[in-house]
């Protein structure tokens, strides 16, 4: 749902202003985090996809270390993770029409980091043959992320 802003208050290097069904509880939720979390959305095929969930399974292996750098797994679907939506800890979105990856500009498979204010950070799309962004990258970017310092960036020293 496009509460019709986002032509406005998002330039192209900002997730979209789209709120997507959760998987578990069908309630609406945004694509954006909220408070400090640093959003890492994982647009996937679906619950069939092998090489998808292959990844997910990779990404909670490391799942307290994207937490410690305050980041927070999205995994978007064309169909619902019924089975997994509460086994990882990830937060699972349904978007049926694939408007968030058509928002993106970007085809699944594919992960996107963003910052706590929804600045796109890293656009990896995964390809047909599936090389996703590896779990080192994603935990790396996030801990980037939290230590950045912005009244630093352009200074010269």
């Amino acid at each position: 749902m496009d509460r019709g802003y986002s032509d406005l208050k998002n330039p192209s290097d900002r997730l979209p202003d789209l709120v997507l069904p959760s998987a578990t509880s069908g309630a609406g939720r945004t694509v954006r985090s909220s408070g400090r979390r640093a959003p890492v959305l994982v647009l996937v095929h679906g619950p069939d996809c092998t090489s998808c969930t292959a990844y997910l399974e990779r990404l909670a292996e490391v799942r307290s270390e994207i937490q410690d750098w305050d980041g927070e797994v999205e995994v978007v679907s064309p169909s619902p993770f019924e089975e997994r939506a509460t086994l990882d800890g990830f937060v699972y979105l349904h978007d049926p029409d694939g408007r968030l990856a058509r928002d993106l500009a970007v085809s699944p498979p594919a992960v996107v980091i963003a910052d706590q204010w929804a600045v796109i950070r890293a656009l990896e799309p995964a390809g047909e043959s599936h090389e996703f962004i590896s779990v080192d990258e994603v935990v790396e970017w996030l801990r980037f992320m939290a230590i950045e310092c912005p009244e630093c960036e352009g200074e010269a020293f």
